[in-house]
This record gives structure tokens, C-alpha cells and sequence, in this order.
């Protein structure tokens, strides 16, 4: 008689079989004899589980579900336009940086100067994302198998805009939330200020800034919020000229990108929208594994009810070395590259 395959070996032979990792499996019930239409999303694919005894026979992949793929966070939202660098790992991880890598001239034999500049590293670790949804079996069967992709990339959209929302707020750094990069102009003791009007001379301060750090270089863009570029749209370049400081999505020559997910709450006061200038690839995001979704059915059995969960791993820095903003308040993590000041109408 053949030996009937246990569980765990049909899982192991189809996620080797469509060439995905045993690590993204996740598997919510012990008792093989208990799972019967027990769904999993593994990697790339969604697998429902056949009834017990027909596991000897049954391919486990559901002939009607149509597989899709999760991408990592940095795939949406304005990151990926604005050109912000993105990572991939699967532990914590050290970038190094240098204040400035400097070369100089010498004569047929002069002696080379040593050009490293302070060597550091900016260390990222894994912060967790989260969310889950429930619903009922019977929703599931009457939507078909389009249901549980749309159900997970809604929760997956709903990861890109928190994570987003952490990144271009004004927080301080936690155990659990990054922090923001707006917290230099904010919180900051030394450094932060009250919104104010924006105008020619103050945004090309913030030009100059990045200038004196040597950062003046690269994908250079201005980011703000939609309430940001409303304000910047209204403003005039100059006394008596019908032009704006920002037109066709570009200020003083550098694209502007504006999210709904940039702090309108800026500043010292509180009251402004928060504008940023710098060099956009130095803005960066580590993502540690790919999204962990588990759809579990044995929780809510007993309601007719399902439950998805999905977890993302991530962490965002700034590229260069960190810089003090004064006594008693966190050292500023996007320095050198980017300059920040928060905005307002009048």
C-alpha cells in the first residue's frame, strides 16, 4: 500500500515545486486531520488546501484562483518616483557612509593624502507594519476568487501609507516608529522654527543648505504635501511678475513631488506644511523579507468567518551621518542631504 504523503510534505513538494521559500509559509493549525479548505498564500502563489483524505491525489492548487504577486513596499506611493534608494534584507543592517571622499593633484611622485573623510554607518532595523481584515466564508464564496487578492492589497496599500506617512511626518524615532523627517524643523531644539510664508530668498536658503554640506548634487527635488503645493502655487516668484514659485510641477528648476501622506501639522507651531529639498536618493528604505500574509480559517470557525493577516518589516534613514539638533532632542537622521521648513498660506 502507498504510504499517504503527511501534511507538511505536500506543502513542502508544491511551494518547491512553484519555487517559493519554505520561510513564507506560514501555517496556522497543528492538526493535519482538522484542515479541510484551509487556504495559504505563499510567495507568488495562493494555494487552497483539499479535504483531508484527498490530499494523495489532489495537485493543491486551485485551477480557477489566478496567483498574484505582493510587491515590496517601495514599489508604490511617491518613494519610487522621487527616486529613493531601497534596500533588501533579512537581518539588521549597517550602511556606511563618509563625510566627503576628497582627492587631490600631486606631482610625479608627491605623496597621496588619505581622502576617507569620518568613516560611520547608519544602522536599520526591522519595525513591523501590520493589519488584518475578517470576513465571512460566504462573502468569499459568492465574490469567487477575486476576493482574497483584493482584500490583501488593500491591507498592503494600507501598509504603503502609514509607513509613508511615518517618513515624511515630524516624529521623533520610537522602538516601534521611525522617525520622521520633518523632525529637524519641528521638534528639534535648536533647530526647529515656525511656519512661515514661502517666498524665493527662504526656499533658496534651503538650496544653500545642502550646498554647504556638499550634497548639491544628484536627484535634487523638493517634496511637500498637497496642501504645500496649493500654497506654493498661489505664491508669486516676484513682486508684479504672473508667475508662481511653483509651475508645471517644478520650483527654481527641480521637480516638486507632493504626497497626502507629508505632515500638514510642520514646524515649531504646528501650523505649517512640510517642505523639503535634498537629494532624493539618499532617502532610504531597508525592507527585511517580503510581506507575510496569513489567511487564517480556525480562529473565527465557529462564526463562518475568515482571517487575513499582513506583515511588513521595515525601516527608513537618511544616507549620511547623523547630526545634532540640539540638547535633549534626537540627533537629526536625514542631515547633509536634505533641508526642511514648514509652509503656510500667509
Amino acid at each position: 500500500m502507498k504510504k499517504q504523503p503527511s501534511l507538511l510534505e505536500t506543502i513542502i513538494n508544491i511551494i518547491q515545486k512553484n519555487n517559493q521559500s519554505i520561510e513564507t509559509l506560514t501555517l496556522m493549525a497543528n492538526a493535519e486531520d482538522s484542515l479541510k479548505n484551509i487556504e495559504f498564500l505563499a510567495g507568488a502563489g495562493t494555494f487552497a488546501w483539499p479535504a483531508r483524505s484527498a490530499l494523495t491525489t489532489a495537485a493543491g492548487l486551485v485551477a480557477d484562483q489566478t496567483p498574484f504577486l505582493i510587491p515590496p513596499i517601495g514599489t508604490k506611493g511617491v518613494l519610487k518616483s522621487m527616486g529613493a534608494t531601497f534596500l533588501r534584507a533579512t537581518n539588521n543592517v549597517h550602511v556606511p557612509y563618509s563625510s566627503s571622499f576628497v582627492a587631490t593633484l600631486k606631482g610625479e611622485t608627491g605623496e597621496a593624502e588619505e581622502g576617507t573623510g569620518t568613516v560611520g554607518s547608519t544602522s536599520f532595523k526591522a519595525l513591523r507594519a501590520t493589519a488584518w481584515v475578517e470576513f465571512s466564508k460566504q462573502l468569499n464564496l459568492q465574490a469567487g476568487p477575486d476576493l482574497e487578492p483584493w482584500l490583501i492589497n488593500g491591507i498592503t496599500n494600507a501598509i504603503d501609507r502609514v509607513c509613508e506617512q511615518h517618513f515624511f511626518g515630524i516624529a521623533a524615532r520610537t522602538a516601534t516608529d521611525p522617525q520622521g523627517i520633518g523632525y529637524k524643523c519641528t521638534v528639534g531644539t535648536d533647530t526647529k522654527e515656525n511656519a512661515v510664508v514661502p517666498s524665493a530668498s527662504n526656499i533658496l536658503a534651503l538650496e544653500e543648505e545642502i550646498e554647504g554640506n556638499s550634497c548639491l548634487s544628484g536627484n535634487l527635488a523638493f517634496l511637500t504635501s498637497h496642501k504645500g503645493a496649493r500654497i506654493l502655487e498661489r505664491i508669486p516668484l516676484e513682486a508684479g511678475l504672473d508667475r508662481y514659485l511653483l509651475e508645471n510641477g517644478r520650483m527654481l528648476g527641480y521637480p516638486v513631488f507632493a504626497s497626502p501622506n507629508v505632515s500638514n501639522a510642520a514646524g515649531a507651531d504646528g501650523l505649517g506644511a512640510l517642505l523639503v529639498f535634498g537629494r532624493m536618493s539618499d532617502l532610504c528604505l531597508v525592507q527585511f523579507g517580503d510581506y507575510w500574509v496569513t489567511i487564517n480559517p480556525i480562529t473565527y470557525a465557529k462564526t463562518g468567518k475568515l482571517e487575513i493577516v499582513v506583515h511588513a518589516y521595515f525601516d527608513f534613514h537618511g544616507l549620511q551621518s547623523p547630526v545634532t539638533t540640539g540638547s535633549g532632542t534626537q540627533d537629526d537622521e536625514y542631515s547633509l542631504s536634505f533641508a526642511s521648513m514648514a509652509i503656510k498660506a500667509s
